[in-house]
């Protein structure tokens, strides 16, 4: 009897440790590899599109707009939807360079304004992948017709 509840508990213990190789849709590098495969995609189909310069904002053009009422640098920070924030970004589309880092947004991909924040032309949210050298002029933008579906 107390072999057999040994002979159950060591088995439990060894499919607990392989139930991880016997599910065969994971992404490459398992859960965690997900965010870094499709961080690198993302980047991949960036580095193809043709930027356009893009519209300072904010006091003294410290930063530049991600959306026509969103307005980040690295330095600044990102002012949302303020009535000179839309003055100055009325029209504008999501900066991109191909040395800016990308990040993930729930609808999509979204581009790190600064450090600890992912922003796309709708929203920005707190992604503590993002870092950006303040000194890194990040401001290209993409036209609204080239964007790109994950």
């Amino acid at each position: 009897m107390k072999n057999m509840a040994s002979v159950g508990l060591m088995l439990f213990y060894v499919v607990g440790l392989v139930a991880g190789c016997i599910i065969t849709n994971c992404p490459r590098g398992g859960k965690r590899g997900l965010h870094s495969y499709m961080k690198k995609l993302a980047e991949e189909k960036m580095a193809n599109e043709d930027p356009l310069q893009c519209a300072r904002c904010g006091a003294e053009g410290e930063g530049y707009c991600v959306g026509p009422s969103i307005c980040c640098g690295p330095q600044l920070g990102c002012l949302f939807a303020s009535q000179s924030i839309q003055n100055q970004c009325s029209g504008s589309v999501l900066p991109h360079s191909q040395n800016a880092p990308s990040c993930f947004m729930p609808d999509g991909y979204g581009v790190c304004t600064t450090d600890g924040v992912c922003c796309n032309t709708e929203s920005c949210r707190i992604d503590p992948t993002c870092e950006v050298d303040p000194d890194h002029n990040v401001c290209n933008v993409w036209t609204e017709s080239k964007n790109i579906a994950l």
